[in-house]
């Protein structure tokens, strides 16, 4: 989220005020969900941010030679921890943080595996 607004204010010369025009999933939308739906997205003025969860094996082949990326990739420590916490608000796991990691490591996690 931080390097979304990052990039986003950067392309749009520091304009604060534009950027709280819109939620951010309307000015860089995922590519999975169902909306804004990949053919509004095309219908985005260019240049445009689109970010997604997805692997590099389900984007398109070469999408770094169409297309600028930037790829973010967490501390599997820091991403444990974070979303150990995460899943605990969400009420998706109510055990210790030692059961939690196991099941991370073993990619046994919700949207894993990480």
């Amino acid at each position: 989220t931080w390097l979304q607004e990052i990039v986003y204010t950067i392309r749009n010369d520091a304009q604060f005020e534009k950027a709280r025009e819109k939620f951010i999933d309307e000015r860089v939308p995922f590519l999975e969900f169902p909306f804004p739906g990949v053919e509004n997205m095309n219908k985005m003025p260019s240049p445009r941010s689109i970010k997604t969860h997805f692997p590099p094996c389900f984007l398109p082949e070469n999408i770094e030679n169409r297309c600028k990326v930037i790829y973010i990739i967490r501390n599997p420590k820091d991403c444990s921890v974070s979303y150990y916490h995460f899943s605990k608000l969400t009420r998706q796991y109510d055990g210790d943080f030692d059961g939690y990691l196991k099941m991370f490591k073993e990619g046994k996690v919700f949207y894993g595996p990480w």
